[in-house]
């Protein structure tokens, strides 16, 4: 008797009103199918998907900016560079730009007119599609190099001025007369307008409208032709602040 009703305690408790049913163990389940299944969508949108999305919202590279000359070779074919040329749009409209040997600068034909910093990408992106590395000045390169000479010889010259300086300073307190100071020579002591002009740089000339130009000759020579180069360019953008 004492078995037969601990068998039957044990059967209650196993399945009895303490127990969850198959319809609760379902529910059950189907949550938890629910609930992994949104962890999964979560993780992956979260995780993987934002990445790429930031990437996507990157902002592009100023068209100024582009073209650089890092990978750019120097072992492009130079006896036919004439009829090498490049048709490139710029943000200020199309160009057709070539190289020319006897300017020793670019030709461009284009019906609009064209900002010095945009023929300079439209002819890096040439010079990297025909190889031809050498042709191209590296005004920025050269700029940083002359800016860097520049202030070395400007901490040299501060150098010898602190100590002529302290020399004069020695010899009055050692002399009982007063002497004349003595004459320097005028040493380069800042960085001044004139030091940000590039030394070198590109030179471009317009030889007429985009449909204007001559795709298997030589260029004709205008007489009208307007040569645009570095310096010119930054002296009439910048005339205003001399007047100021």
């Amino acid at each position: 008797m004492d078995e037969f009703y601990d068998e039957q305690y044990y059967n209650q408790e196993l399945y009895g009103e303490n127990n969850l049913n198959s319809s609760q163990m379902f529910m059950i389940m189907v949550g938890i199918f629910f609930l992994s299944t949104f962890g999964v969508s979560w993780f992956g949108g979260y995780f993987l998907l934002e990445p790429l999305e930031e990437e996507e919202e990157e902002e592009e590279i100023a068209y100024e900016k582009q073209y650089n000359l890092d990978e750019c070779k120097n072992d492009g074919d130079k006896e036919n560079i004439e009829r090498n040329i490049l048709l490139e749009t710029t943000p200020q409209g199309k160009i057709c730009i070539k190289y020319s040997n006897e300017e020793e600068g670019f030709e461009y034909w284009s019906d609009k007119s064209i900002d010095y910093k945009y023929l300079e990408t439209a002819a890096r992106k040439y010079v990297n599609t025909f190889s031809y590395k050498d042709l191209y000045i590296d005004r920025d390169k050269e700029m940083k190099e002359k800016i860097e000479k520049i202030k070395k010889e400007i901490d040299e010259n501060k150098r010898i001025i602190e100590e002529g300086e302290e020399e004069e300073a020695e010899e009055e307190e050692e002399s009982v007369f007063v002497k004349p100071k003595k004459e320097r020579k005028q040493l380069k002591v800042k960085i001044e307008k004139n030091d940000l002009v590039a030394d070198r740089a590109n030179k471009y000339i317009k030889r007429g409208n985009f449909n204007d130009a001559n795709w298997n000759k030589k260029s004709p020579k205008f007489e009208d032709k307007k040569t645009i180069s570095y310096k010119d360019w930054f002296f009439t953008n910048n005339k205003g602040d001399k007047e100021n």
